[in-house]
């Protein structure tokens, strides 16, 4: 016997129960509603092939239109996409160049105030080393005219100059004289007057 699908409901004998007269007719009434789903999404298919046929003239060149767009659309964008790389690319390296040229900079500053603390410093240490120098050469003077004195030789008054000669003439006149004597007045001689000479 034939299934329930292949026979007409009008066609059925009244003598088939209740339960499936209502089992056939819900699957008619599937059939139908999948028949009018498929009629439909067809003519929606349908209507949008003939919408972009009229845009495009016919099927063929709305197809060609549309792959052309595309290619249009990728290339546009691969050189959108090579743009955007370059400009990063440069914004990147000037912005190296600016962190190189900061840095620069820095330690040419840096070197600067280095060379200006170190002018500084020796500055002070030869001032220092002059205040140093005359302190001593002052006390040198000092105990050389207290050990001269000491010796009782005071020369007479008279000018620098002489009295250094006179000092140098007695020293060397004299041969019992001391040589660390001699020593004391050359020594004097040389702070008194330096490289002036006698």
């Amino acid at each position: 016997r034939k299934t329930g699908s292949h026979l007409d409901v009008n066609q059925l004998p009244d003598a088939l129960p209740e339960h499936l007269l209502a089992a056939l007719e819900q699957e008619r009434v599937k059939k139908r509603r999948i028949r009018d789903r498929e009629y439909n999404r067809r003519s929606r298919q349908k209507k949008k092939q003939e919408k972009m046929a009229a845009l495009a003239g016919s099927s063929h060149e709305n197809i060609q239109y549309s792959q052309e767009n595309t290619l249009d659309e990728r290339e546009e964008q691969k050189k959108m996409k090579q743009k955007e790389y370059s400009r990063r690319s440069y914004e990147k390296k000037k912005m190296k160049a600016s962190q190189q040229d900061l840095r620069s900079q820095g330690e040419i500053e840096y070197d600067k105030r280095k060379a200006e603390v170190a002018k500084k410093n020796k500055k002070i240490q030869q001032s220092r080393l002059s205040s140093h120098k005359h302190y001593f050469k002052k006390k040198a003077i000092k105990q050389l005219e207290e050990s001269l004195l000491f010796d009782n030789r005071d020369p007479p008054d008279c000018s620098g100059s002489e009295r250094n000669k006179m000092y140098l003439e007695g020293a060397s006149s004299q041969a019992l004289v001391r040589e660390p004597i001699n020593l004391r007045m050359t020594a004097f001689a040389d702070l008194t007057y330096g490289d002036q000479g006698l």
